[in-house]
């Protein structure tokens, strides 16, 4: 994404478009979004432009979009508010830091806790 920026403004664009699969498109957005963040703070920024998503025309075998969940933070006013102190984007994020030699454990055990509470 960065290479892009680079490249976009070397060659005069104001519009950037970002085109992925629909089940891949997701994060690959939040993580353009957070490159372009990040290089709009910077002292020298590459590419100010606007940066735009659309999803291609193919997924992953055997997934479509409506297997993508996000997890975003809390931002709704009606959201209940006693759950704040328990951030679950920030727990979501937490498991991706699982040791590969101990995510079969841990995944077994979150599917047992999820089927606890019938889910």
């Amino acid at each position: 994404v960065k290479a892009a920026f680079r490249i976009w403004t070397a060659c005069g664009v104001t519009r950037g478009f970002l085109v992925s699969s629909p089940t891949h498109l997701p994060r690959c957005l939040a993580c353009a979004c957070q490159a372009h963040q990040e290089d709009e703070c910077s002292d020298n920024p590459v590419f100010t432009g606007e940066l735009h998503a659309s999803p291609s025309e193919t997924c992953y075998e055997g997934f479509e979009a409506g297997d993508v969940v996000v997890v975003e933070p809390p931002h709704r006013g009606d959201r209940d508010k006693s759950l704040d102190e328990l951030p679950f984007h920030e727990l979501v994020r937490r498991t991706f830091k699982i040791t590969s030699d101990r995510k079969v454990d841990f995944l077994k055990a979150f599917d047992a806790l999820l089927k606890s509470y019938s889910v």
